[in-house]
C-alpha cells in the first residue's frame, strides 16, 4: 500500500543519505531539468495517516492552476521539488518519498510535513527492516555487508514522510 514503488528508487538528496527517493513513474521527452532551467510543475504532496492510507497535505491544482513555474537554482520552494525534477525531461511522471522535514517544508506554498503517527512510524520500521535483511549477507564482497550492517544498526526511525 504505502508507499507504492513500481520503479526502483534513486537517492536525489542532496547529501545522498536517502532523504530523498525518487522513482520516475513516466518519462517525458525533451531536455532534462538542470540548474537554469525554467519549470513548470505538477504536484500533490500526501502522507501516511493511521488507517494504513494517505491524506492529501498539498494540491498544487489549488494554489497554481496553471502549475508553479520556477527557475532551477533559484528558489526558495522545498528542496524535494527541486531535486525530484532535476535531471527529469517535460512531461515526466515521478514520485518522491521525502523523510526530511526541512527538504518538505516550504514556508511560501505553506507546506508543513506532518508528524509520522505511532501505526505510520512502526509501518515504516518493518518495511526498512525487510530491506536490510534482504541486503545484509547478499554481497559476497565482506566490506559491503558490514557497511549494510552498520547502515541498518545507525538507522534512525524519520519523524515524517511525505510523498
Amino acid at each position: 500500500m504505502w508507499p507504492i514503488e513500481y520503479r526502483k528508487p534513486h537517492d536525489v538528496s542532496f547529501d545522498k543519505n536517502k532523504s530523498l527517493m525518487r522513482t520516475q513513474i513516466t518519462r517525458g521527452v525533451g531536455e532534462d531539468a538542470r540548474d537554469g532551467s525554467q519549470v513548470l510543475l505538477h504536484f500533490t504532496v500526501h502522507a501516511p495517516d493511521e488507517k494504513g492510507g494517505e491524506t492529501l497535505v498539498y494540491d498544487s491544482s489549488t494554489a497554481a492552476p496553471s502549475g508553479l513555474r520556477f527557475t532551477m537554482g533559484e528558489t526558495l520552494h522545498a528542496e524535494v521539488l527541486e531535486r525530484g525534477v532535476l535531471g527529469m525531461p517535460p512531461g515526466s511522471v515521478v514520485n518522491v518519498i521525502c523523510t526530511d522535514v526541512d527538504a518538505g517544508s516550504d514556508t511560501v506554498l505553506r507546506i508543513a510535513p506532518p508528524a509520522l503517527g505511532p501505526i505510520a512510524t512502526e509501518k515504516v520500521i518493518m518495511i526498512s527492516k525487510k530491506d536490510f535483511g534482504a541486503k545484509i549477507g547478499a554481497s559476497i564482497m565482506p566490506d559491503r555487508n558490514k557497511e549494510l550492517l552498520d547502515e541498518a544498526r545507525a538507522w534512525i526511525a524519520p519523524a515524517s514522510m511525505t510523498r
